[in-house]
């Protein structure tokens, strides 16, 4: 079918969406917040100074509590916006010359039915009554610091960069929290030394918010009220905290050595290949003033690194992975650049994925990292540069040295706006290199609207390539407006066919790319089941430069519902025209070259996933490339107790095709036994029938001070035709030991 010819198709649709969104998006509803509105006046809460330091056992029964001055006008963003919170929540905080403790009492009228079923640090407390403390410590309205934990004194902690658009939770602080359950609900204290912070100390005010789960209702409260068209990551939301004055300065170094030794044994044409080492490395922390930090590393390891999941390609084009590795997560944010669409990312001119780790996904030695980062009045800056050594390429010989390096400039323009620069440089040892430079914008005139831009152009120059190869530009723009119950967006973006970043991520070149989107999500006027509905509609159109289509996609979210239980359904349908110019593989079946039109519809839901046993999937079938498709997949998140845990995911996909069958299945088992929230073992099974793969990936994990850990690492992977055919693969073992050194 031509393009026309499905432009039409999709019309004769659109009346009935059409009418089907402005009904609900008219329709009275005393719940319904409006869409814009001025955000509410700053709360504001004192921080007292204190001497001695406060004993950090979840009680709040020091003399210091008593004379805080407490925040406790807590507002609900779920199920009820604007109205008071239905159970009463206290927030204090005191601080000495050196830490800052934050004390909190979560009052219930029903203590037995406190959800509590985390015990290990960085856990899924989301699913659990929790609460979290947001302190933005320049008090710039973009970036803050993230410190959670719930009844049983589990913790966690992350990084907000840009209200949202980074938000990394993988970042681990020097720190720690206990909680006690009461009688009248349970209560928690955080105890952050002043050395994890970066801050102005020119500055007595921070920016704090507070938000409270209530995990039996689904209840969500702030003590800085956040509307629902933003989220605890809208941190120019945040309320005042004063009286910061007079923390000491101090050297601010850490230095963390670590010894490594592994076995393993290696599976090769020659045969098995067993190999025993031991290293050396060390950390280093530096706070060169207290809005800036240098770390160094030297001869890195990332063995505690969690393994990737297995993932099936049903496209022509690469997967991405997410970044793991704790060195490279901290303050990643600031190197992020653009904006996010939809799907894949297209385009990163940086991802710190392509430093330490080849295309195949072979683990190559990084010998030094050097990286500062951190804020001087309304500029934040971040360097980075990294050396890789060479490793074996197999039949391809050897690749040789890597050294890798960013410069990333931004610049704060009133209270959320934001203009930035970035630059790239990939040095290849007797090959060449390649440099991207590249221009940002973020401008949000009010609290709904958000206008982002773009533009980056690359540089290589490598032996053996004519001049002017990879030399080309790529450039985006989105707009984007969000109210309570209603999204509007559109995504431009060009991408020039030698545009070449060899530090980042690529998915397609030579490519000009259109998104609109519309959602709305209406709330019932009357009080039932009905938390809110869902309706949505997301086009993806694709050219080359020169104007001819290559895919077109219509995604459409029919009709959805969320119910006050915190269940979700979703009917959804998707229509697309993929023009195929090469064959590719999907398995051992080869897909022609040639224009195709397919579509699918399917449902998608969730349970409330504070739930013992909560239940997630999807099933959808349809037509694929000139064949037919169904898929599938479902996940079953078990906690026992709050010491063990259980999550098991089943992906399948059945595609029939002209050239043949594929079927592919992955599973996926992951284990948890927390024996404290600083001692926990973690065990993941991966099933991939596609590549043949069986793997098991067991970490144990003993935080035995903040800071400092013990890690013993079980790698082991089966060459598996099918499970009744299994044949060993490679196997290791790994033990790192880390201390930490506080200057």
């Amino acid at each position: 079918m031509k393009f026309s010819m499905m432009v039409r198709q999709v019309r004769r649709f659109s009346p009935f969406f059409t009418c089907l969104l402005l009904f609900f998006g008219v329709r009275p509803a005393r719940s319904q917040p409006p869409e814009t509105a001025s955000p509410p006046p700053r709360p504001a809460l004192a921080a007292l100074a204190v001497s001695e330091p406060v004993k950090v056992d979840g009680r709040l029964d020091d003399e210091a509590w008593k004379r805080a001055d407490v925040g406790s006008h807590f507002i609900q963003r779920e199920p009820n916006p604007g109205q008071p919170a239905t159970e009463p929540t206290e927030v204090r905080v005191v601080y000495t010359t050196s830490t800052l403790y934050v004390g909190i009492r979560a009052l219930a009228a029903d203590p037995g039915a406190i959800v509590g079923e985390e015990m290990q640090r960085d856990g899924a407390l989301y699913r659990d009554d929790s609460v979290l403390v947001l302190l933005d410590t320049f008090n710039d309205d973009r970036n803050a610091y993230f410190f959670e934990v719930n009844p049983n004194g589990a913790f966690t902690d992350a990084l907000v960069t840009d209200e949202g658009r980074d938000f990394n939770v993988r970042w681990d602080a020097v720190w720690r929290a206990v909680a006690q359950r009461t009688p009248e609900g349970w209560s928690a204290e955080m105890e952050i030394p002043f050395a994890t912070l970066r801050f102005d100390p020119a500055k007595d005010t921070w920016g704090l918010n507070v938000r409270r789960l209530i995990r039996h209702k689904n209840e969500e409260v702030f003590w800085a009220p956040v509307p629902l068209q933003a989220n605890l990551f809208r941190v120019s939301l945040s309320g005042d905290l004063t009286g910061i004055r007079g923390p000491e300065p101090g050297l601010n170094l850490r230095i963390k050595p670590f010894a490594i030794g592994s076995a393993s044994t290696l599976q090769t044409p020659a045969g098995k290949v067993s190999d025993e080492d031991g290293d050396l490395g060390l950390d280093v922390k530096w706070g060169i003033t207290r809005g800036m930090t240098l770390d160094l590393t030297y001869n890195t390891d990332f063995a505690e690194a969690e393994v990737d999941d297995q993932q099936v390609n049903l496209t022509r084009f690469s997967l991405f992975f997410p970044e793991k590795r704790d060195f490279f997560l901290e303050n990643a944010g600031l190197f992020e650049f653009g904006f996010s669409s939809p799907g894949t990312p297209y385009l990163k001119p940086f991802f710190s994925r392509r430093i330490g780790i080849s295309p195949s996904g072979t683990i190559v030695p990084m010998d030094w990292g050097a990286r500062l980062t951190g804020r001087t009045g309304p500029w934040s800056l971040g360097l980075l540069d990294a050396q890789t050594g060479t490793y074996d390429l197999g039949r391809f010989g050897e690749q040789p040295e890597d050294n890798w390096g960013v410069v990333r400039i931004k610049r704060n323009l009133g209270r959320r706006s934001n203009v930035g620069f970035i630059a790239t440089n990939r040095d290849q040892d007797g090959i060449g290199s390649n440099r991207v430079y590249g221009v940002d914008g973020d401008f949000k005139p009010n609290q709904n609207t958000t206008v982002s831009a773009f533009y980056t152009r690359s540089e290589t120059d490598k032996t053996g390539l004519p001049r002017g190869a990879g030399d080309d530009w790529a450039g985006g723009l989105q707009a984007l407006w969000q109210g309570p119950t209603k999204l509007f967006a559109f995504d431009f973006l060009q991408i020039g066919e030698d545009y070449n970043p060899e530090s980042g991520f690529l998915l397609r070149r030579d490519v000009r790319r259109y998104i609109p989107r519309f959602s709305l999500k209406p709330r019932p006027a009357a009080k039932g089941r009905v938390r809110n509905y869902v309706f949505g509609v997301t086009g993806d159109i694709i050219t080359d430069l020169g104007g001819e289509t290559e895919t077109v996609e219509v995604a459409a979210d029919l009709f959805g519902v969320t119910l006050q239980s915190g269940d979700s359904y979703t009917l959804f349908a998707d229509h697309a025209l993929d023009r195929v110019p090469a064959p590719f593989r999907l398995g051992d079946v080869v897909i022609p070259a040639g224009e195709y039109e397919f579509s699918d519809a399917g449902l998608s839901f969730e349970t409330n996933n504070a739930r013992r046993l909560a239940v997630n999937g999807l099933v959808l079938a349809g037509t694929y490339y000139g064949g037919d498709r169904l898929s599938s997949s479902i996940n079953l998140g078990f906690r026992a107790s709050k010491h063990v845990r259980s999550d098991t995911t089943w992906v399948y996909n059945d595609i029939r095709l002209p050239g043949g069958t594929f079927t592919g299945n992955i599973v996926r088992q992951r284990l948890g036994l927390s024996f404290s929230p600083t001692l926990f073992t973690n065990t993941y099974v991966q099933y991939n029938d596609a590549a043949e793969l069986l793997s098991l990936n067991l970490r144990f994990n003993w935080l035995y001070r903040p800071g400092a850990d013990l890690f013993l690492v079980f790698n082991q992977n089966w060459n598996a035709p099918s499970l009744g055919d299994l044949s060993e693969g490679d196997r290791e073992i790994i033990v790192k030991f880390t201390y930490l050194f506080e200057l």
